[in-house]
């Protein structure tokens, strides 16, 4: 998946600063576009028939590329400053499903 990046509203860094919380300028809304989002997930498995029931053992990779995309921004009070906060790294899922 491919996808322009998601759109913020900016925080007021100054009125952050002042109120010790997350303002955001509301005349502003969603002006802001963080970068592209990019996720690939991979999935290998192996199914088996018989009789009276069905098997499959899977391995997922989700985000198999490990690419840090930024889902949003936020105030951080401890540090005066603006940061982002990102999606989820590289996910492992190892499964096994029976079917009758």
């Amino acid at each position: 998946m491919w996808v322009g990046g998601f759109r913020n509203t900016p925080i007021d860094l100054d009125a952050s600063i002042a109120n010790n919380k997350s303002i955001e300028k509301e005349n502003e809304a969603f002006t802001v576009q963080s970068p592209d989002y990019f996720w690939f997930d991979f999935r290998i498995s192996v199914k088996r028939n018989y009789k009276n029931l069905t098997s499959t053992l899977a391995i997922d990779i989700q985000n198999a590329s490990n690419r840090q995309n930024v889902g949003g921004q936020y105030f951080d009070a401890a540090n005066g400053a603006i940061k982002y906060w990102y999606q989820s790294p590289l996910i492992p899922i190892l499964s096994y499903k029976i079917e009758f």
